[in-house]
């Protein structure tokens, strides 16, 4: 105080990082054939600190008188199986040490009578930018169900066309390939045929004011 000095005081100061919880994502809802060990995948969960995460899959609700099998169910990517019909619910868990979050994933099991493909027997011209498939499973009490999205898309050559995990089909080249989806032990095909690229018109033009033109043969 200009005379006198006090006693030192100390004060301690503790810095830290806060914590951004991460994100658990279970992906998509999903129809499965009942019978059929079906993939789970959980790779779009995430942390924004970049911490390392665990994984922890649950079932939460099920139909009674089953006996689903969860299995893996502390990795990314674990399995289920459903052995009757219903609707299933799955929780998955990430924790990154410090905080958790929570996705919840709806599986609806079903019988499958007979599975169908549309379009049937397609044909379309190279360079066209490609062509949506449509899986219709019918079940056992005669309704129709769009399982696009869970069965295998495959096609026979992949040289001639390629196909997605969603249905969606890409033209290659020239030639006839038979795309197939596959849902638990039913499978179903359709032939697709790639047609040489179509020329619907021709138009003549100056450029630069130049008089003359040049293309290419073909």
């Amino acid at each position: 105080d200009g005379k006198l000095e006090s006693l030192a005081d100390v004060m301690k100061i503790t810095a830290y990082t806060v914590n951004i919880p991460p994100v658990a994502n279970a992906g998509s809802d999903l129809v499965i054939p009942i019978g059929v060990s079906f993939p789970l995948d959980g790779s779009a969960s995430h942390d924004d600190d970049g911490d390392p995460i665990t994984y922890n899959w649950q079932l939460s609700n099920a139909p009674t008188g089953g006996s689903p099998v969860l299995q893996n169910n502390k990795t990314e990517k674990p399995s289920f199986l459903a052995d009757i019909k219903g609707r299933y619910q799955i929780d998955l868990t990430v924790q990154d040490g410090k905080d958790n979050n929570v996705d919840s994933l709806i599986v609806d099991a079903v019988s499958v009578s007979m599975l169908g493909i549309s379009p049937e027997n397609r044909s379309i011209p190279l360079g066209l930018a490609g062509k949506q498939f449509i899986a219709s499973a019918t079940l056992d009490d005669s309704s129709k169900l769009d399982v696009s999205s869970g069965v295998t898309w495959s096609s026979s050559d992949p040289k001639i066309a390629t196909i997605d995990s969603k249905g969606f089909a890409l033209p290659v080249s020239e030639g006839v390939v038979n795309i197939k989806a596959t849902f638990g032990a039913t499978e179903v095909s359709t032939p697709l045929t790639i047609k040489p690229v179509e020329l619907s018109s021709l138009h003549f033009f100056t450029v630069g004011g130049s008089s003359v033109v040049t293309i290419l043969d073909g």
